[in-house]
């Protein structure tokens, strides 16, 4: 079955849903104000994602009575996130429902302070054997307001960081009928690149370059793919006692190694020169219009974009696992969850019972495959479906094979580090020293400063 027709035909399937998984009859759960949820949702990037979003509140309002007007977000950019950041964190209009994708995760430390989200104990841990393991510990916050660990926000979707690369190009420039092997150490794997850099210049491709990394601060993708650098490199900032480890002067070495790793890609112009001014999406639109030879990308959006487009998905492009790391050994994934929250309001008890219906309802997944599959789910039992189990879409295996092994955001030991990934500390670092503003050892001492700071401030 083609990807296209699946996806249609999953869409198709929520109008017809009438019972959840529990088997629940929300309607007993009535409610006095009639009025409907305010729901915030990250503006989805298909029109089946946005139809499965749609599809799926109509069909809780059939099954729970209650009624949901839905606004999507734009929240790509650094500046789009800030102004909804803005919003939430202010005094005005809130939502009661907000799905905001991985842009939000370092907000809810700061909502939790400020009690305005509703603790989903109640909603999650009767479905936790069902879900994925690490996706739950992900939410749960403690020692916030003096609460025990509670869990405070929804799990429902995750990914992780993945590599894609033109495999077509790949073959043409070796002079090969296919795409020849990639190696799986990680310096030889990142020469690689760098060689066939060369061969396409020599092939006559003067615009396409052998890596296509983010370099800039103006994106979020950025400190995600350095995070695979830095466990590349055995760097520890943070122990498993939730203490800052930077003021190690062998973790401060580790990180001014991946720094100078990262960043030379782009000092040796193997990297087109705007890569230190791309948004969310310019990676992958470079990647698109075979500038780059490869890129990296949180969520499976670039192949996932292609879907219409049988021989590019499935014989043109193609999606690789990391290369292992210094010591050899497969790179862990850095969960990345995408929470949905509730907010503490004179709604949150209509709000809950609304995402319990989504949570007891396929059309949950429904939403995840209309995504076009960049986003993985979160229930063990819809990575049985169909759609995710064919063996001929190395995109969707990559991805399910990347995130096997994982270990949990350093948000998760304290979340303190949240903080860190708002203000971008990270990204700022690799955009100042591939535009030479500082070296690698410089910025790493500002760095470390700073996150020191951000960690004393916190407490």
């Amino acid at each position: 079955m083609k990807r296209r027709d699946f996806v249609i035909q999953s869409l198709s399937g929520i109008a017809l849903a009438s019972c959840s998984r529990s088997g629940r009859n929300y309607s007993l759960f009535g409610t006095v104000d009639k009025r409907p949820l305010e729901v915030w949702w990250q503006k989805p990037f298909y029109n089946e994602e946005r139809d499965a979003v749609e599809l799926i509140f109509k069909e809780t309002e059939i099954r729970t009575g209650i009624k949901s007007n839905i606004t999507f977000i734009k929240n790509y950019s650094r500046g789009d996130q800030a102004a909804a950041d803005a919003k939430v964190l202010g005094n005005g209009l809130v939502p009661d429902i907000y799905f905001g994708g991985g842009a939000v995760i370092d907000l809810i430390p700061k909502l939790v302070k400020n009690n305005s989200l509703a603790a989903v104990d109640d909603i999650i841990l009767p479905l936790e054997d069902k879900f994925v393991a690490g996706v739950i510990d992900s939410l749960a916050y403690s020692n916030i307001n003096g609460i025990p660990e509670t869990i405070m926000a929804v799990p429902l979707v995750y990914n992780g960081v993945y590599i894609h690369y033109w495999k077509d190009l790949l073959a043409a420039i070796n002079n090969s009928s296919t795409s020849p092997e990639i190696p799986i150490g990680w310096h030889d794997f990142w020469n690689f690149w760098k060689r066939n850099h060369w061969l396409a210049r020599e092939a006559g491709f003067s615009q396409t370059y052998g890596i296509g990394l983010p370099m800039s601060a103006n994106t979020s993708d950025t400190g995600d793919i350095f995070n695979l650098f830095l466990e590349a490199y055995g760097v520890t900032v943070i122990d498993e006692s939730g203490e800052l480890m930077l003021n190690n002067k062998s973790q401060r070495e580790l990180i001014r190694s991946a720094l100078t790793d990262y960043t030379g890609f782009y000092k040796e112009k193997y990297e087109p020169p705007s890569a230190t001014e791309w948004d969310d999406a310019e990676n992958n639109k470079q990647f698109l219009k075979y500038n780059t030879l490869m890129t990296a990308n949180p969520t499976l959006s670039i192949p996932a974009s292609q879907v219409l487009d049988e021989k590019t998905y499935f014989q043109r492009m193609g999606s690789v696992s990391w290369p292992n790391g210094l010591d050899g050994k497969p790179l862990e994934s850095v969960l990345q969850v995408r929470p949905l929250m509730i907010f503490n309001n004179a709604r949150s008890k209509q709000a809950k019972i609304v995402v319990s219906s989504m949570l007891n309802d396929v059309g949950l997944d429904k939403f995840v495959e209309g995504s076009q599959g960049r986003y993985l789910p979160v229930f063990k039992s819809s990575q049985r479906n169909e759609f995710w189990n064919d063996a001929s879409d190395s995109h969707i295996q990559v991805a399910i094979k990347t995130v096997e092994s994982f270990r949990q955001p350093y948000a998760v030991k304290n979340k303190a580090y949240s903080a860190v990934i708002k203000q971008r500390v990270w990204s700022e670092a690799i955009e100042d020293v591939a535009l030479g503003k500082l070296d690698s050892e410089a910025a790493t001492n500002q760095l470390v400063a700073r996150i020191t700071d951000i960690f004393n401030q916190w407490s």
